[in-house]
């Protein structure tokens, strides 16, 4: 599980209300102090592109990640 860190995105189309689209994304590597990874969505071909995204992440220690899936079960629930 990671922080995020900084992220950035560039819509590049517009999405049309009931579109079929794919995300695909892509980890990218492993620096001194984070990770990056980027991503796109597209339509279902895979042909146009509408969004372009990348970021830098930073992993939680597991004793903070255990608070955070227990946060995240309890909102889902309420």
């Amino acid at each position: 599980m990671f922080y995020t860190w900084e992220i950035q995105v560039r819509f590049l189309k517009p999405v049309a209300p009931g579109m079929k689209l794919v995300v695909e994304a892509e980890f990218g590597q492993a620096e001194r102090a984070y990770y990056t990874a980027s991503g796109k969505l597209m339509d279902e071909n895979g042909a146009m592109i509408f969004a372009r995204a990348r970021g830098k992440y930073v992993l939680i220690p597991d004793s903070e990640s255990r608070e955070v899936l227990t946060y995240l079960d309890d909102e889902i629930e309420t």
